[in-house]
């Protein structure tokens, strides 16, 4: 609990700061603070996403849990990486010898 006396010391909330935050009313959440991931996704419109289920090894869980928020995001990354060199491979067509 921050003490009176110790207010001066806190930094100034910006409104980035304010903007990422979390709000509540009482206990129950009512916005997640989170930033909107943008940027073009593979046949879906810019900045969405779809909910699934997907069943990961532990080791792949641990290993994208344990780098921190976002880590959903960065399986999406790297899953439409793979996705796009595959598609550009088949587009490149058979080589030949």
């Amino acid at each position: 609990m921050v003490q009176p006396e110790e207010y001066e010391d806190l930094p100034e909330l910006t409104d980035a700061m304010m903007a990422r935050a979390d709000h509540y009313v009482g206990d129950r959440l009512v916005r997640r603070g989170r930033p909107s991931r943008t940027g073009a996704r593979i046949g879906a419109k810019a900045g969405t996403t779809t909910a699934v289920s997907i069943r990961l090894s532990p080791a792949v869980l641990a290993h994208f849990r344990g780098s921190g928020p976002g880590w959903q995001a960065r399986i999406d990354e790297i899953l439409r990486k793979v996705v796009e060199a595959e598609r550009s491979q088949r587009a490149d067509g058979p080589k030949r010898a």
